[in-house]
């Protein structure tokens, strides 16, 4: 896709059955614990910004973001998680924690939660084979994703 990531994808039945929570009105119990949906927690104290959390979310769920100001980091969106793990299998530092339990206001109201991330700090060498200087030198210093 046009931001690095894979291709998303959110199931039909999915999307029905959110329809079907929100007809049936206010939700009776303030979480619910289930296979089907997911909350992620993200601990920034460890995580490095990588960002691949959202480059290999296969619905969406955690999806980039980049602001004009230069802020960036990742959203995530309980509603659409279907719990498959793939971004806590993928973290390099192990930063990402899934919940068992989600609360129904995050299902129904398809809140979505904004992680903010600052770029990764890099050690530039002066070595020219380096990617990064290679990087550096094509892009005129600004080497990270935006």
């Amino acid at each position: 896709m046009k931001d690095g990531t894979l291709p998303h994808f959110v199931p039909d039945r999915r999307e029905r059955l959110l329809d079907a929570l929100a007809a049936l009105g206010e939700p009776a119990a303030p979480s619910v614990a289930c296979r089907l949906a997911g909350a992620v927690v993200i601990d920034g104290a460890k995580c490095v910004s990588c960002r691949m959390c959202a480059t290999f979310c296969p619905t969406g769920a955690i999806a980039k973001f980049d602001e004009a100001d230069g802020a960036l980091g990742v959203a995530h969106t309980p509603a659409d998680c279907v719990k498959c793990g793939s971004c806590r299998d993928i973290c390099p530092t192990q930063a990402i924690t899934i919940l068992d339990e989600v609360r129904t206001d995050w299902l129904v109201d398809g809140t979505c939660h904004r992680y903010p991330m600052t770029p990764r700090p890099v050690d530039l060498a002066d070595n020219p084979h380096q990617i990064l200087d290679t990087f550096r030198l094509t892009f005129n210093g600004d080497i990270f994703e935006r």
